[in-house]
């Protein structure tokens, strides 16, 4: 009997420092870990999901952007609404905006650089400045731009996002400003022709939580879906499934985020069928309102425009003979690339992909617009490049990064479109 009580004696012992121990080192980290990590907030990648459009802006403050050319920290106050667009309006799906007799209104739609990503305050961004130049260079009418660009987002969502929240408006204007993200998104990024960003890593969740339960766990650690996978025993008495790995991950690319290194597998030649889907959403964009005009803007990159777009350079005599001699080069560019490449971080690192999809959209854009201009629609385009210095030293000044402008880029911007706004509408 006595050894009984012995023997339970150190089991007691035992299980109280065991337990003072645990409490000790809870007690340790959460007297020095981060409150922040309790709450589930956002990704780092500043992306929430939502229903049509797949995902949208965090409603946040974002106080700084870096220049990549520089290293310079260029101090912001960016503020967003709650769907984190970078606009003070609330957007509705249900609600009707009241437009005043002499108010024109003008719907600004694009990618971050529409958005307003290296801006450094919510005046400085394309929309802002767009509406100061138009209200500044007449007083006949008021007009009021209403920036609904999203940061990731492809031409398809930008049409989604215009038919979803833009319709309350009544707009008389939409203008465009994009081109970077379908270029890079389909193969530099691989997530596939017509697919939005993030496309792999959220169709691997879906379908691995969603398409493959009856009753989809909410939580489930990596330990206990291994238990699952291996113990006929475990999944008999607990009814539950295994949750299948469909990740695809593009080993090439070191960033440390999922969302960036999960693919959807695609060869670099099929990559380029994305133009006609490019195309098919910038038509449906010029169908969406009746009575609307649309500015189609190709953005601006920081390479020089002569490279990329050589007919737009100054000076060329024949537009369009260097523009076919071109296209011609980038068709055997395109048929040159090597048997079996896919797309991913090697496709661009190691060829020219992203430059063949810039000069491809840019173009096809351009034929868009002016079939739409032969079936009666008022419909603009303009290439923002030439815009911008000629050399690449004055180029990136104006940049942060090879898709983002400065205040002074996003000035040059607003300026020339506000430009041809006002020729369109006569004054």
């Amino acid at each position: 009997m006595k050894r009984i009580w012995f023997l339970l004696r150190v089991a007691t012992i035992n299980v109280v420092v065991l337990v003072a121990l645990v409490a000790g080192i809870e007690a340790y980290f959460r007297a020095t870990a981060s409150p922040a990590n309790l709450d589930p907030g956002g990704n780092m990648i500043w992306q929430r999901f939502h229903p049509y459009v797949m995902f949208h802006s965090l409603p946040t403050v974002y106080t700084s952007w870096v220049d990549r050319y520089t290293g310079e920290n260029i101090a912001a106050n960016v503020t967003t609404n709650a769907l984190g667009f970078r606009d003070a309006r609330e957007f509705s799906t249900t609600e009707t905006y009241e437009k005043s007799p002499d108010e024109r209104v003008v719907l600004f739609t694009g990618g971050s650089t529409a958005w307003g990503v290296g801006a450094s305050g919510d005046d400085k961004t394309v929309a802002s400045r767009l509406e100061a130049y138009l209200n500044e260079a007449q007083d006949e009418v008021t007009y009021t731009v209403v920036n609904m660009a999203m940061g990731s987002w492809i031409a398809y969502q930008q049409f989604i996002g215009l038919d979803l929240w833009g319709r309350q408006f009544d707009p008389d204007w939409v203008v465009v400003l994009d081109g970077a993200n379908d270029a890079t998104v389909v193969c530099a990024s691989s997530q596939g022709v017509g697919n939005p960003m993030y496309t792999a890593v959220m169709r691997a969740y879906v379908d691995g939580y969603l398409g493959t339960q009856l009753q989809p766990p909410f939580y489930r650690g990596w330990f206990e879906n291994e238990l699952i996978r291996h113990s006929a025993a475990y999944r008999e008495l607990t009814g539950k499934k295994v949750v299948p790995n469909t990740l695809q991950i593009d080993e090439a690319k070191s960033d440390a985020f999922l969302q960036r290194v999960a693919i959807e597998p695609l060869e670099a030649r099929e990559s380029f069928s994305h133009t006609a889907f490019y195309i098919k959403s910038q038509r449906a964009v010029a169908d969406l309102f009746d009575g609307t005009k649309t500015l189609f803007a190709f953005q601006p990159f920081p390479n020089p425009s002569d490279l990329e777009f050589p007919w737009t350079a100054p000076g060329v005599e024949n537009p369009a003979i260097v523009q076919r001699d071109h296209m011609e080069q980038v068709d055997i560019g395109i048929k040159a690339l090597p048997d079996g490449l896919r797309c991913g971080q090697e496709a661009f690192q190691t060829q020219p992909v992203v430059y063949y999809q810039k000069v491809l959209l840019a173009t096809a854009l351009a034929e868009l617009v002016e079939d739409l201009r032969v079936k009666g629609k008022a419909a603009y385009y303009i290439n923002t490049g030439p815009w911008f210095p000629a050399d690449a030293d004055g180029r990136k000044a104006h940049f942060i990064d090879a898709v983002h402008l400065k205040d002074s880029g996003m000035d040059i911007v607003a300026r020339g479109l506000a430009e041809q706004v006002l020729e369109a509408d006569g004054f």
